[in-house]
């Protein structure tokens, strides 16, 4: 079954830095000024979970104070987005290639923590969906994406997210036909830059189309070919 994208979440963006130090010996500190539970770095980005509870206020608009609220900071801009998710476990990064810069987040979303929101469509609000934050979009502002899936563990590398999905929590969908909607089903995402089939490669080395008819074979010169046909022999000449 391929991933489906379901829906794109708005992003609520500010600015949440209250100084930087810079010391004698030239560091740059940053402090966002917020109480933070948990966090994953890569390639100049920090992604983190804000505790309600402890920074005294709600940030994901669900009118209680108890969610751990997923910030991500960008050192390039100094400047923090709070995506207003609920976001639940660890956090991670899913590197687009050996060289690129990541700048792409994969966390779970808690429907309960959300504001008790429906973000897979089954009717239910006690899933765990997954969600994609992508810092490399070319608009002002970061995207995120719903995947709409119900996951049960993930895990990332080069641009290759893997996770099972939960038939039971995926509104008792049976994704591996079976029967029945008891598994955890193994799903692949490829979020790589630029991913996608591959293009024909044309007449060069390794191209999957056949060759071309060569026509008849034509028999090589050379030691071991039949000589053409000489003719009638003729009488050797006689001795004087």
């Amino acid at each position: 079954m391929a991933l489906r994208v379901r829906f794109v979440v708005p992003v609520i963006a500010s600015i949440l830095i209250l100084g930087t130090l810079t010391p004698s010996f030239g560091l740059v500190i940053t402090n966002t000024g917020l109480a933070i539970d948990g966090l994953a770095t890569d390639s100049g980005i920090v992604a983190f979970k804000v505790s309600e509870s402890d920074q005294g206020a709600d940030l994901n608009a669900d009118s209680d104070t108890s969610d751990d609220v997923l910030h991500v900071f960008d050192s390039s801009t100094l400047t923090t987005t709070n995506t207003g998710l609920a976001s639940i476990a660890s956090l991670q990064f899913c590197r687009l290639g050996i060289s690129a810069d990541s700048g792409i987040v994969v966390f779970r979303v808690s429907e309960g923590r959300q504001g008790a929101t429906d973000l897979n469509g089954d009717g239910d609000t006690s899933d765990n969906v997954l969600h994609i934050f992508d810092s490399n979009t070319p608009t002002s502002s970061p995207t995120i994406t719903n995947t709409g899936l119900a996951i049960a563990g993930l895990t990332t590398d080069s641009g290759i997210v893997a996770f099972g999905v939960s038939e039971s929590r995926q509104d008792a969908t049976d994704l591996n036909g079976d029967g029945d909607a008891l598994d955890n089903v193994l799903h692949i995402a490829n979020i790589e830059e630029g991913s996608g089939p591959p293009s024909d490669p044309g007449g060069g080395e390794g191209n999957s189309d056949p060759p071309a008819d060569p026509g008849p074979p034509v028999d090589p010169p050379g030691e071991g070919n039949p000589p053409d046909n000489p003719g009638p022999p003729v009488d050797p000449p006689g001795l004087p």
